[in-house]
């Protein structure tokens, strides 16, 4: 499991962001909070993560917190 993602914000969409770490881009699915939190592209952001393994994809989501991400958790 991924739980959590540190590097650069590199693309800010509409629900979605890529977080490159080390070389690799993530593409997190993020809340209207997060996204309205964030800096820059080019700063630096950590989050914590929930990966979703589905039959026919996986879900990255991204989390400002960690009560944010147990919170999602009770939710599924």
């Amino acid at each position: 499991m991924i739980a959590s993602l540190t590097g650069i914000l590199t693309s800010i969409g509409k629900s979605e962001i890529i977080l490159e770490v080390n070389g690799v881009g993530y593409l997190l699915n993020v809340s209207s909070k997060l996204l309205s939190s964030l800096g820059e592209i080019g700063s630096k952001l950590s989050v914590f993560t929930d990966l979703q393994i589905k039959d026919d994809k996986m879900l990255l989501y991204g989390f400002a917190t960690y009560a944010d991400q147990n919170f999602f958790r009770l939710l599924q």
